[in-house]
């Protein structure tokens, strides 16, 4: 607040009116001189005789000159201790826009108060604790609201848009031996709590952890080397998931689980007893690897390197546990089939198909189609045919060693004699070469 003061002598001045109270010893006040600038002083003295107060000051350092014009006895010189009173500015003119002081300090235990005309601002607990929207701070800096409905309580904004300006929040320890640097999320005293940041007793690992602190109830963890742990602290892969069932899902239309990895990718039980499971409609057991490698179709127990089995109430009818099927783009023609080989390992080391089992179009009309079936053996020599049956439209047909199908002989009259005897001697012999059991003669 700016006076009108009068210039009596280096140490004093009058200002009309009572402004004892004001002037009180040990005042900080600061005087205009014009042309000689701005002299700063402390209240030595001030006392009132009508119409003027006279005031007495100890000079900071230089003394008032005969040019003083007025005093702001409401004003700390910038750098030194002083009080500012409690006081209004109705107008920029009657006391100025702001102040500037080194030091604000309460002068009490009861806290310091810098309030907007509403009453709402930031409170200064006796102890240091910082308050906004509360005057009962329990953290170094308390943010507090009532505010019904979605409010941001903290921004940190960086306003400049250059691609070097970015916006940061720093929480740090003093060291290796210091507790742990986190943010801890709380729903009032309902026991929701959550913690996430920095174990500094676990190698630095950042956490999200279920509870007050990190290192208890820690559900993620990404170590110093990237790897991250679902339900374990010490996570042996780019991501582990540990737990007792149900570790992992994919939910949602259309999931996929993708590979791009250039080399060999693996899906691994790597436990030496562990079996590795697929299921389908919800946990119905489909397919089983056993630790030794076998594999179990519709079962749990496989007793072969593939085992394929069927678990239904059919009691007399054939139920198929396996299907080979082949398609073609271009049109199918007689010969085309599927079938499975058999490999061995010969005593050189050399792994070689040994036998077939083939099915095979003899026609492929959609009107009349026929199939063969084949089982043929291979030496160092060939592929030989053993055997081939075939669908002919009107009954079975065989052939043996390569021999075209035929199919099953008329009867043979019992022979009654001699004549008859080599009669069916000699037909048995033609169907026998029919079937490609003996060679043609």
């Amino acid at each position: 607040m700016s006076l009108a003061a009068t210039y009596v002598d280096a140490d004093t001045f009058t200002v009309s009116g009572d402004y004892t109270a004001d002037f009180a010893i040990n005042r900080k006040v600061r005087a205009n001189c014009g042309v000689d600038g701005l002299k700063y002083g402390v209240v030595l003295s001030s006392s009132y005789t009508a119409p003027n107060t006279t005031v007495n000051l100890t000079a900071d350092s230089d003394d008032l000159t005969a040019n003083l014009t007025e005093v702001d006895w409401s004003v700390v010189k910038p750098g030194a201790a002083g009080n500012i009173p409690l006081h209004a500015h109705s107008s920029e003119n009657s006391g100025g826009s702001t102040i500037n002081p080194s030091i604000v300090q309460a002068p009490d235990a009861n806290g310091l108060k810098l309030y907007e005309d509403g009453g709402a601002g930031i409170f200064v607990k006796d102890g240091g604790n910082v308050g906004i929207g509360t005057t009962g701070p329990l953290y170094a800096l308390d943010v507090a609201s009532t505010n019904v409905g979605a409010m941001t309580s903290l921004a940190l904004r960086n306003t400049s848009d250059t691609a070097i300006s970015s916006a940061r929040m720093l929480i740090a320890v003093g060291g290796t031996s210091a507790a742990d640097p986190f943010i801890r999320f709380d729903t009032s005293g309902l026991g929701n709590v959550w913690a996430v940041g920095l174990d500094n007793s676990d190698g630095d690992s950042f956490k999200i952890s279920n509870g007050n602190t990190l290192g208890s109830g820690d559900k993620l963890t990404i170590t110093t080397g990237g790897n991250v742990g679902i339900g374990t602290t010490g996570p042996g892969a780019l991501l582990e998931v540990a737990g007792s069932s149900g570790n992992f899902q994919v939910s949602g239309v259309g999931n996929q689980i993708t590979f791009t990895g250039a080399t060999t990718n693996y899906i691994r039980a790597s436990n030496a007893v562990g079996a590795l499971r697929f299921r389908t409609g919800g946990d119905t057991d489909r397919m089983t690897i056993l630790a030794g490698g076998d594999v179990g179709i519709g079962t749990t127990g496989p007793d072969r390197l593939l085992h394929p089995e069927v678990s239904d109430a059919v009691t007399g009818a054939v139920t198929y546990a396996q299907r080979l099927s082949h398609i073609t783009s271009g049109t199918a023609a007689a010969g085309f089939g599927v079938g499975l080989e058999m490999e061995l390992e010969d005593d050189g080391g050399t792994n070689r198909v040994a036998s077939y089992l083939e099915t095979l179009w003899n026609d492929p009309a959609t009107a009349a189609y026929k199939a063969d079936a084949l089982l043929k053996v291979v030496d160092s020599a060939a592929t030989r045919e053993i055997l081939r049956g075939r669908a002919t439209g009107a009954a079975a047909a065989i052939g043996f060693l390569g021999a075209s199908p035929v199919v099953r002989q008329a009867h043979i009259a019992d022979p009654t004699d001699l004549a008859t005897c080599i009669t069916a001697v000699t037909s048995t012999l033609a169907a026998l070469e029919s079937y490609g059991l003996l060679a043609t003669s």
